[in-house]
């Protein structure tokens, strides 16, 4: 009865936020139209981005532009504009028909796990999408990552998914580990500033051997000696990854296993080791490790001008 009770309350929220949805399209024909008058340069435009007094009714309003394909916008920022699952929902099924945007930035909104799955779900429809930015979106957590990622199984053109601060764990990690065995596509990923363990960073780093990644950027504070191996497995066998940016827990034999990395590794030209605490003598040995490699960047600290290199 109780299981009963949950399912059916679940029905309800669900029957709401289609009902929602269905209300904010009424509204996105008029908002395309109160847009376009408030902004006639979008008309000739390459990218939109929202204006500081963009109300909630021109975003709704660009979705209708957008999945019309009436202007060929290719660069869409969204960063901090209340954007709620319930938007995010429209502006998904925009994406399924668009022909245009090549980028989306959706970092510092209100998504949560509903919105994810509607961003899912376009992703395995659109065609043109390359970069999809959801950082600080806190409320995604592994389900919403579970059904991006299920998205990205159908998708042959994403390029660039940033998962910052996306209340990230174990399964959402193992979901693009699964995802990634069979991309192709992928150049960059990051999964800064959430909760991993071993039990994701593995099979991810397992899953990223043979894959095209360029940039990989990781953020896991409670992986083991075994998670950091496998770290820097992936990295010896990888042959196109040429950026890492890493905050891992380095301690005991943690950096000897990264020298040694270093010198097989023949692709990487750039490592960022953010918050590590390294002394004199281990920054010199990592240092000593890539000496001979030429236009290699090592920084061992993040300044308000970004990362500090070396001069090696």
């Amino acid at each position: 009865m109780k299981i009963e009770k949950e399912m059916n309350e679940l029905r309800d929220k669900l029957d709401k936020a289609e009902e929602k949805i269905k209300m904010y399209e009424e509204v996105v024909a008029v908002g395309s139209r109160r847009l376009l008058k408030k902004n006639p340069a979008l008309l000739d435009a390459k990218g939109f981005s929202c204006p500081d007094q963009t109300m909630g009714i021109d975003i709704l309003g660009m979705c209708f532009i957008w999945e019309k394909n009436f202007i060929p916008i290719a660069n869409v920022n969204l960063s901090g504009k209340g954007i709620d699952d319930y938007m995010a929902a429209v502006i998904a099924e925009s994406l399924k028909a668009n022909t245009t945007i090549t980028s989306l930035n959706f970092n510092d909104n209100q998504i949560s796990d509903y919105g994810a799955r509607k961003l899912g779900e376009a992703l395995a429809v659109n065609k043109t999408l390359k970069s999809l930015i959801l950082n600080n979106n806190y409320g995604i957590g592994d389900s919403g990552i579970q059904a991006i990622a299920e998205g990205m199984k159908s998708n042959s053109t994403l390029e660039n998914l940033s998962l910052w601060c996306c209340s990230l764990h174990d399964a959402g990690v193992q979901a693009i580990a699964n995802a990634m065995a069979s991309n192709t596509t992928m150049k960059a990923l990051s999964i800064w500033g959430n909760e991993l363990t071993d039990e994701g960073v593995i099979p991810l780093c397992e899953a990223l051997e043979n894959a095209s990644l360029s940039t990989f950027n990781l953020h896991a504070h409670r992986m083991s000696s075994a998670g950091i191996q496998a770290l820097y497995k992936f990295l010896r066998n990888n042959k196109t990854v040429v950026s890492l940016t890493h905050e891992i827990p380095m301690k005991g034999d943690a950096y000897k296993w990264l020298c040694e990395t270093l010198k097989e590794n023949a692709t990487l030209k750039t490592l960022n080791l953010g918050n590590h605490g390294f002394g004199d003598a281990e920054k010199k040995a990592l240092c000593d490790a890539v000496r001979g490699k030429p236009g290699f960047n090592i920084s061992f600290a993040w300044t308000n001008n970004g990362w500090k290199y070396e001069q090696l």
